[in-house]
């Protein structure tokens, strides 16, 4: 999701303690070199569960090397810019990031009080937009239920019924939290009844069994599904309300966008003494008798350790496992995942001259009817983006203080899902060297986007100074991802909690973070990272004794 020139060479760069921080054509690199080839934890893959893992394990004098593929750290998380626009493409918003909430929390606890957050409009932040209904839904769960109550009086059980469940899962998650041992799990029997029932429901079961019929209801209560990339009929009905429950308490977005949460999560790392390596791949998890022993790189360069944190995507961190290694059950729970779609992102440099009152710092989920399954249906087919469903964000709007566009200028990001399949033939092509064909689709597709997204900035196909657009392919060259997904396994119910990867690998030592695990989003990785690093660490002190 990082379409940005490569038109320029950069070494592969090693660092741990004294370094010089820069920032050389948008890839933050340290100029140090380690000749360390033994480690106490080693991560592979430095999106944010890979980061908050080595952070959790340095903040504890383990001594850690982070291992990144791609040029760039960060994975979907790291930012990139145009002429001075700055796009943040994996996060646009987040949840609990408010002081005392449970994402500020974490990067608190990871000595990272510098990432601060400015809070969107708490009235509304999410615009659910409908050919015949919208509604935006803000801070306070309340306020948004009263007005569905309002709007639709003829389906007010269903709709107590709905947010009723939403209030049971929060506390599910809630009491999940306060778990510390094996013999705390009593504290879920009360909810075991509401999992058996629910557990392997979809969202479009729970509307039929809570009788909610109105096709426009049932539009806006699916409304942030892209945020997991799945239609109702698909989608883990407690997994939606999982992240209904996570905006609840508003919605921020990162001061200095991802450009700052980087700079200080690296810096934070090379300050605790890690040493990180970009540009270069692991290839295998090197192990004997089924106990962790190192990694080794593609050019064969060997780095031993006895806990390694994957936080690549399951099925990759398998296959650097080796088959052979692994249980024949979990090989083919791994290789049966359903990957999640990717994303086709149009990323737009604008002139003043654009109408952005009606969005503001506002998220527009823009649907073109409330056929949210056919939509989906036709993208999960192979179908290319056709402009009825996207995602359309307004960045500077959300930190106006952080220089994201020029004085006067806009930096505008319109997302929308969209499978691998049709741009597989482009997998293997160089960046910004890929054929005309190529550019050619990529022009059709944005030119249609940008015209549906015309009727929320009025004016804006004439404003527009720059535009890059970044397809599954592009995600496959710069994050990896397996055909270019961005939410990795499906949030599908037989693919969410326990059916999930397992934070423990089929190796002693072997630990795995991010979206394969617990859940997708920043959110969720973070924990997942700081989990890993936690596990590993006790592990360590487990084996030393």
């Amino acid at each position: 999701m990082h379409p940005r020139s490569v038109d320029f060479e950069i070494p592969r760069h090693k660092f741990t303690a004294d370094f010089t921080l820069k920032r050389q054509n948008n890839y933050m690199s340290f100029q140090t070199e380690t000749k360390m080839t033994r480690y106490d934890a080693i991560i592979i893959g430095s999106g944010i569960g890979g980061l908050t893992a080595g952070l959790a394990l340095a903040g504890k004098n383990r001594s850690v090397l982070l291992v990144e593929a791609s040029l760039s750290y960060g994975g979907y998380l790291n930012p990139f810019s145009r002429k001075n626009f700055h796009f943040d493409p994996g996060l646009h918003y987040v949840g609990q990031a408010g002081e005392g909430q449970d994402f500020k929390t974490l990067l608190d606890q990871l000595d990272l009080k510098e990432i601060t957050f400015n809070e969107l409009s708490p009235q509304g932040f999410d615009w659910y937009a409908f050919p015949q209904y919208s509604i935006k839904f803000g801070r306070g769960i309340d306020n948004f239920k009263q007005q569905l109550l309002k709007d639709f009086p003829k389906e007010k059980r269903g709709i107590n019924r709905f947010f009723g469940l939403m209030n049971k899962v929060d506390k599910i998650f809630k009491t999940i939290k306060t778990i510390k041992s094996p013999l705390q799990g009593i504290k879920m029997l009360p909810y075991v009844p509401l999992g058996l029932k629910y557990g392997r429901a979809t969202l479009r079961d729970i509307f039929d069994d809570f009788t909610i019929r109105d096709p426009n209801l049932r539009g806006v209560l699916s409304g942030p599904c892209g945020d997991a990339g799945l239609p109702p009929s698909k989608l883990s009905g407690l997994g939606h309300l999982a992240i209904l429950n996570h905006y609840k308490d508003g919605a921020f977005y990162p001061c200095g966008g991802t450009t700052h949460m980087m700079d200080v999560m690296l810096a934070k790392l090379n300050k605790k003494g890690a040493t990180l390596i970009n540009n270069t791949r692991v290839t295998r998890i090197l192990h004997q008798s089924g106990i962790v022993t190192g990694v080794e790189t593609e050019t064969g360069e060997q780095f031993q350790s006895q806990t390694v944190i994957s936080n690549a995507q399951g099925v990759d961190t398998y296959n650097m496992i080796g088959e052979p290694h692994i249980k024949k059950s979990l090989c083919t729970k791994v290789k049966s995942l359903e990957n999640s779609l990717g994303s086709l992102v149009v990323f737009l440099g604008v002139a003043d001259t654009v109408d952005t009152s009606r969005v503001g710092d506002n998220n527009v989920w823009h649907y073109a009817s409330t056929d949210i399954d056919g939509m989906y249906q036709h993208l999960l087919d192979g179908g290319l983006p056709d402009g009825r469903g996207m995602f359309i964000n307004i960045p500077n709007l959300k930190d106006p203080a952080g220089g994201r566009a020029p004085k006067g200028h806009h930096c505008i990001e319109i997302v929308t899902l969209c499978s691998g399949k049709p741009f597989r033939k482009w997998f293997d092509q160089k960046v910004m060297r890929r054929d005309e064909e190529y550019k050619a689709l990529k022009e059709k597709i944005s030119l249609k986007l940008i015209e549906t997204a015309e009727q929320y900035l009025p004016g804006l196909s004439r404003a527009i100074m720059l535009k890059e657009v970044s397809t599954p392919a592009t995600n496959f060259a710069y994050i990896h991802s397996p055909d270019g997904n961005i939410y990795g396994p499906a949030v599908t119910p037989g693919q969410v909690g326990p059916f999930r990867v397992s934070r423990r690998g089929p190796l002693k030592g072997l630990f795995l973070a991010g979206s394969s695990t617990d859940s997708p989003g920043i959110h969720p990785c973070a924990v997942s990272g700081k989990i890993a690093g936690s596990l590993a660490s006790q592990y360590l002190d487990k084996i030393i004794k």
